[in-house]
């Protein structure tokens, strides 16, 4: 965890020991800006994991200088995005259950704790019934955090490549 990581973190146990936080978190705007800050904990980590599709599209493209890559150069019409592993929804999900829990929280951040490049195609095969939501019968402290990507196609197994990234946090 990196210093913006702890930064980020802090911001969310505090969100969390909000008295009833579980009742507001229903409203989408509540939902929403907790679901902001587990994405930008990610996002803020020194290194992105890469497909192999990925990886040949930013050096391809130029977009890889020295290893390292820009977390602004993210857009669709550079032809790739940074994704979550395990949608932030999916993470928020679990959390919510013991919001004032800290070490349950530790524990479901630090599982989930990555970014993946994707080209636009590769991103393009999660639309639809796993965009926002992990296979039927995934659990988090059994399952492969990548099993979105196997399910569609996008890798056979765990990804291991990773770029580093700098510059702000991009969501």
């Amino acid at each position: 965890m990196n210093k913006i990581q702890f930064m980020i973190l802090e911001t969310i146990l505090s969100i969390l020991r909000t008295e009833k936080i579980e009742n507001f978190y229903k409203e989408s705007v509540i939902s929403y800006g907790i679901r902001n800050y587990v994405a930008k904990y990610s996002l803020a980590k020194d290194k992105y994991f890469v497909t192999e599709r990925s990886l040949s599209h930013l050096k391809n493209a130029g977009f890889l200088k020295k290893g390292y890559i820009l977390r602004g150069m993210k857009n669709r019409k550079n032809g790739f995005t940074y994704e979550h592993p395990v949608p932030s929804k999916v993470i928020c999900d679990l959390i919510i259950k013991e919001p004032r829990n800290e070490d349950y929280i530790k524990h479901i951040l630090s599982i989930t704790d990555a970014i993946t490049i994707l080209t636009t195609e590769e991103d393009n095969l999660l639309r639809g019934k796993l965009k926002s939501k992990m296979p039927e019968g995934w659990k988090i402290n059994e399952g492969n955090i990548f099993q979105r990507y196997i399910d569609t196609g996008i890798c056979e197994k765990k990804i291991t490549n990773y770029v580093k990234v700098s510059g702000k946090v991009k969501r």
